[in-house]
């Protein structure tokens, strides 16, 4: 797997729920599948499932904000009851793996960032897409 950096344009929409940070691995897939129940609702996406993550600032951050949706093409002309949408342009370093290796992922780039004489930014959103693949589901973990 290897990592890289580069500048990623995300247009979403989505939904933006609050939790417990130990809770996401449940509470994250959840809240997916009920948006993608209402994914006929949204004009213009490329199907493509999303993430945002608040960045967990350090063990006394016990509840974080977090969104899934859906990438976008261009803004929708009418965001769907409930759904907003978002528009983040920046800097990332990336991965792309295996669903089941999300953690590894993200120590990976945590590394790659120290060693390439860059900074994670705690301020603003991780971003996983999801890609489903022939032999199960592929993530791409985007941190800022």
């Amino acid at each position: 797997m290897r990592c890289s950096r580069s500048s990623q344009l995300f247009k979403i929409t989505g939904i933006s729920r609050k939790g417990a940070y130990s809770d996401f691995h449940k509470d994250v897939p959840a809240t997916a599948s009920a948006f993608m129940n209402r994914l006929k609702e949204i004009e213009g996406h490329t199907g493509v499932e999303v993430a945002l993550y608040e960045p967990k600032k350090g063990e006394q951050h016990l509840e974080g904000e977090y969104y899934v949706g859906v990438m976008m093409e261009e803004p929708p002309s009418q965001t769907p009851d409930g759904m907003e949408y978002i528009n983040l342009s920046r800097d990332y370093v990336s991965i792309r793996g295996k669903i089941g290796e999300v953690g590894t992922l993200h120590a990976q780039l945590q590394e790659f960032a120290e060693e390439t004489n860059g900074k994670i930014d705690s301020n603003d959103w991780i971003v996983e897409t999801y890609h489903p693949t022939e032999t199960g589901e592929e993530v791409t973990v985007y941190l800022p």
